[in-house]
C-alpha cells in the first residue's frame, strides 16, 4: 500500500534543485572570473617590476619604459625623481571580465612599481 505523504512530495527534490542549480551554477562562473582577474593583476604586476628592474639600470629609464610599454599594450606612466633617485612605473591595462564577454564593463587594473635608480651593469673580460 503506497505512503499518501510520499506520493505528495515526489517532485519537490527536482523544484528545489531547478531553483538551487542556477544560483551555485552563477557562484562557481563568478570564482572561476574572480581567479582569471586575480591572476592577469599578478601578471600585470611581474610585467611592471621587470620592465621597472631593467629600467633602473639603464641610462635613461623613462625611454625604456616608454619602449615597453607599446611592445606590451599598456598604459604607462614614469616619474623619474633625479634628486631622490626613485624611478616609478604606473601601468594600466583594460580588460573585460572573463566568461561574461560583452556584459561586462571594462576593467582597469593597474599595477605601480617603485625602485632606486641603479648604474648601469659593467662587463667586464
Amino acid at each position: 500500500m503506497p505512503n499518501p505523504e510520499r506520493n505528495n512530495s515526489r517532485g519537490q527534490s527536482t523544484i528545489e534543485f531547478a531553483f538551487i542549480a542556477p544560483m551555485v551554477l552563477g557562484c562557481a562562473v563568478l570564482l572561476v572570473a574572480t581567479t582569471v582577474v586575480c591572476l592577469q593583476v599578478i601578471q600585470l604586476h611581474d610585467v611592471v617590476r621587470t620592465t621597472t628592474r631593467v629600467a633602473v639600470t639603464t641610462n635613461d629609464p623613462k625611454t625604456y619604459a616608454l619602449e615597453m610599454a607599446t611592445q606590451l599594450n599598456l598604459d604607462i606612466t614614469v616619474e623619474d625623481d633625479l634628486e631622490t633617485g626613485m624611478v616609478t612605473l604606473h601601468a594600466t591595462r583594460r580588460t573585460r571580465l572573463p566568461l561574461w564577454g560583452g556584459l561586462s564593463k571594462l576593467l582597469g587594473l593597474q599595477a605601480t612599481v617603485t625602485m632606486m635608480r641603479e648604474s648601469p651593469p659593467v662587463l667586464s673580460r
